[in-house]
């Protein structure tokens, strides 16, 4: 691919590999060895479930963290000090035609009124109706929440817990993180999901001048792939799944990608140094964010070196052993970005292989069921991926970035495949949603369009992709798979249904002890909610846990705590996010009437009061 220089300074050197490799290989080695001595040696260690064990387990996960996390903030650190640099040194005409953030508003606004106007109502709708009541985020708000909003820059246990404190061989770190550092500053979940809301329009931001990047078109004659980026990416179940809840680390994942990628091309475009040294940014903070998200960050750069190996990429041929020196420069940012490979490999078995195996209780995905469902946007994916592979290999077409992106997306959903399952309309394959898109308004942009623009003005071509664009959407809000309308209203009637319930039974509790009753609260043990998770501040004489197990009563809190208990006359019984089967064993101690219920759904939140 030809580049157009810029005045930068020397090229990143590729010494700093040397060193990486020279010593993350070195550690993986030994954090082998310390793996196998300790499964032939448990003896040598305290048993699992003593206090020692659990003593030394949170000693070193809490020291191999606080390692990793300052090497991790060093070299971003230093990274971030790079880019500024060469970025100064880069002259570019952005920099003498700067406009002001506000300016910068006014004139996106005047471009493009409908994509604004879809932003503006897809935030109103994200942020309607949010709530702390999602399942993950009940425990996280409940520190958030604690010591009276007096301690904002504190640790927060929930959070840590989830991402740092795992021992079923899960890795992600950085996982949840930006709501962690988000929740130091406000606990207004709603501000949260404005945040959300903002990383959702940069993503289609940065995805809209990828394409246009990627099809050499122009931005004004372009301005319909905006609003069809955003029509395809945003009203779709995957989307609505992932964005319209805070507990899902998808949403950070898809937001560092693009950034990634988009990066990764403005350097081959432009040979942009400060573009050099934020992919790998990107890539490196990237890998610590999902269990499988290395295969997003390496695999493509990976891919472009095996198809420059075999001439199918843009540059003059395939690679040649008297030609290695030359080969190496075209390839400096790949032979970065491939030293992922050795540092994700090496944190992994520091943070996760030595604490999981040392616990022995097994993968999280063990228990899962692999299933595999797709739609045509995958399929399409897969076909046109395959396809552009096949015409590159008989020598028809040369491959770019995005063919490369499009084998990492499918590398991920093989991945997804293996160890969850993969449902083109859920969460977790949000990142492939968006390598989807990419494609279609690039084969929009770069093939139909130019076409069409030369028989039709710009602002026709635009309002007919926007059209179709609109079609392909109600098509798929037909069918019967799950849809983005039918997904965000199962959200946002949950998180009602919750709230309905947790907010009632707070009501019932205040008007029993006004009448001078006592207040016996009933709640199921496999909710989300508990005594240190927000049932604690209903005023309540006792709480007391139902464990359906061994069908038994335990007083959790209030009068005579830790003794068992048996259902008596006027005691509530409280349902907020289990089923409401679940209650059954606990109303067949007599008879009840129903004060409270959201809905019919065996899933609505529900309240119901003991009869003698």
């Amino acid at each position: 691919m030809s580049k157009t220089p810029l005045k930068t300074a020397e090229e990143p050197s590729l010494k700093p590999l040397a060193w990486i490799t020279g010593i993350t290989i070195p550690l993986s080695l030994i954090g082998l060895g310390l793996w196998g001595w300790m499964l032939k040696n448990r003896s040598s260690l305290p048993a699992v479930g003593t206090d020692a064990s659990r003593r030394l387990l949170g000693q070193y996960q809490a020291t191999a963290h606080d390692i990793f996390l300052i090497l991790l903030a060093i070299t971003t650190i230093a990274l971030i000090r790079l880019i500024l640099k060469s970025q100064r040194n880069e002259a570019t005409a952005i920099e003498k035609t700067q406009e002001s953030p506000l300016q910068s508003f006014l004139q996106f606004a005047k471009e493009q009124p409908i994509a604004l106007t879809l932003f503006a109502a897809y935030t109103v709708a994200m942020v309607q109706g949010t709530t702390w009541l999602y399942p993950e985020l009940v425990g996280w708000y409940s520190d958030v929440v604690s010591d009276n909003l007096l301690n904002n820059f504190a640790f927060h246990s929930g959070f840590i817990g989830e991402t740092m404190r795992r021992n079923d061989f899960r890795f992600f770190p950085l996982a949840h993180q930006d709501l962690h550092v988000l929740s130091w500053f406000t606990a207004y979940v709603k501000v949260w999901m404005l945040v959300s809301a903002a990383e959702l329009i940069a993503i289609v931001v940065l995805c809209a001048r990828f394409i246009r990047r990627m099809s050499s078109i122009d931005s004004k004659k372009g301005s319909g792939i905006l609003i069809i980026t955003a029509l395809l990416f945003m009203i779709h179940p995957s989307t609505a799944e992932g964005f319209f809840q805070l507990i899902y680390c998808e949403r950070l994942l898809t937001l560092i990608f693009i950034l990634y990628a988009s990066s990764y091309l403005h350097y081959q475009k432009t040979n942009s140094t400060a573009s050099f040294y934020s992919a790998f940014l990107y890539g490196l903070i990237g890998i610590f964010l999902k269990d499988i998200a290395a295969i997003l960050f390496i695999i493509p750069p990976v891919a472009a070196m095996t198809f420059n190996f075999f001439g199918w990429d843009e540059k003059d041929g395939p690679w040649h052993s008297s030609d290695t020196k030359n080969w190496i420069s075209n390839h400096r940012l790949e032979l970065w970005l491939s030293t992922l490979i050795p540092i994700v490999i090496c944190i992994y078995i520091f943070l996760s292989l030595l604490p999981s195996a040392y616990m022995s209780q097994g993968a999280y995905s063990d228990s899962s069921e692999s299933s595999f469902y797709f739609d045509w946007r995958f399929c399409f994916l897969m076909l046109l991926t395959s396809g552009r592979l096949i015409m590159a290999g008989l020598g028809r077409i040369r491959l770019q970035l995005i063919d490369s992106l499009n084998v990492a997306s499918l590398s991920y959903a093989g991945a997804l495949f293996i160890l969850v399952g993969f449902k083109s309309y859920s969460y977790l394959s949000l990142p492939v949603h968006l390598i989807t898109t990419l494609n279609i308004v690039w084969l929009w942009s770069s093939g139909l369009a130019p076409q069409l623009n030369r028989k039709l003005p710009w602002r026709v071509t635009a309002a007919l992709g926007t059209t179709a664009a609109a079609a392909i959407l109600i098509t798929e809000s037909n069918t019967s798979h799950p849809s983005f309308r039918g997904t965000v209203d199962w959200i946002q009637n949950r998180q009602a249904s919750w709230l309905g319930a947790y907010t009632k039974a707070s009501d019932l509790a205040r008007e029993i002890k006004q009448s001078g009753d006592q207040v016996n609260i009933i709640y199921n043990q496999n909710s989300w909610l508990s005594l240190e998770r927000h049932l604690g501040k209903i005023k309540y004489d006792r709480l007391i846990e139902y464990n359906p197990n061994d069908n038994t009563f335990l007083i959790e809190d209030g009068i005579d705590s830790g003794s068992s208990y048996t259902p008596s006359s006027g005691d509530l019984v409280l349902n907020i996010d289990t089923p409401l089967r679940s209650l059954e064993p606990i109303l067949t101690h007599g008879s009840f009437e129903q004060l409270y219920r959201h809905s019919q759904n065996d899933d609505s939140g529900a309240i119901y009061r003991l009869r003698p």
